[in-house]
This record gives structure tokens, C-alpha cells and sequence, in this order.
């Protein structure tokens, strides 16, 4: 693809890498230790082995983030604070932070807590731990093992 970037920044403990890689798309960035993005458009994955898989805008910051499709989706989270591992899969302006967090689908969507999770939906939080939310509309679940139908 045209305007792809490569680079060894955001590296985990320091290290350096040269195995990031962008496998087509447009203006795609591949910054974080070993992590990729294949196809899609001005997608980033910072994130050591993050990855972003199609989509638009999408943005995997943690530690072992994943995206896969939608539109301006994020998978961030600080490795200090163990939000690692969250993942987005599809839909429109959901985040994941939470350590192995997720969010499918929807739109403007959150999983914050450790394990939550939101499938679905429209302006939905799972902050709790180990929160689910399985759709609807601006739903909270905040308490711990919390789930919403």
C-alpha cells in the first residue's frame, strides 16, 4: 500500500525490534515490538505485539491490543497498570483498556474493567471487573462479575 510506516519506537523494556510490519492499506503505522497492521486505513498499532487488522482510524496502543475492522476503534491501556491484552472487533468508536478487555461491535462502546466486556450496543461501560454488557443503549456495569443483558 502507499504512505505505510515502519518503525522500532514504543518498544517494551527498551528494547529495540525491527519486526513491525504494515502489509498494505494507506498510511498505515507499525511503530510498537513486533507489531502489525495489515490493510485498512491510517490504522496505528504503538503497542508491543499489537495488532490492527483493517478498519479505519484504528488505534492499538497496549501491550498485546488487538483491533480488527470498524472505524476510529481503540485497544489502549497502561502495561504498568496491567490494562494489557484488550481487544475491539468491529463497530464505531469503541475503547478497550481494561487487562483482556473487549468490545464487539456497536458504537461508542467501553470495556475499563480487568475481563469486562461489551457486545454490542450504543454508549455502553463495562468499568466493573469481570462486567459484561450484552447490548442496549448507555448501560453501566460497574460492579464486579455486573453482567446487563
Amino acid at each position: 500500500g502507499a504512505d505505510n510506516t515502519c518503525t522500532a519506537s514504543n518498544s517494551l523494556f527498551g528494547l529495540s525490534s525491527t519486526h513491525a510490519s504494515v502489509t498494505g492499506g494507506f498510511q498505515n503505522t507499525a511503530s510498537g515490538n513486533h507489531s502489525s497492521v495489515t490493510g485498512g486505513q491510517d490504522n496505528t498499532a504503538n503497542g508491543g505485539i499489537s495488532s490492527v487488522t483493517g478498519g479505519m482510524t484504528g488505534r492499538a496502543d497496549a501491550h498485546g491490543a488487538s483491533i480488527t475492522g470498524g472505524f476510529e476503534n481503540t485497544a489502549n491501556g497502561d502495561a504498568v497498570l496491567g490494562q494489557e491484552y484488550p481487544s475491539v472487533t468491529g463497530g464505531r468508536g469503541n475503547t478497550a483498556q481494561g487487562r483482556y478487555s473487549s468490545v464487539t461491535g456497536g458504537r461508542d462502546n467501553t470495556a475499563s474493567g480487568k475481563l469486562s466486556s461489551v457486545s454490542g450496543g450504543q454508549s455502553n461501560t463495562a468499568s466493573g471487573r469481570w462486567s459484561s454488557i450484552l447490548g442496549g443503549q448507555e448501560n453501566t456495569a460497574s460492579v464486579e462479575h455486573q453482567t446487563i443483558p
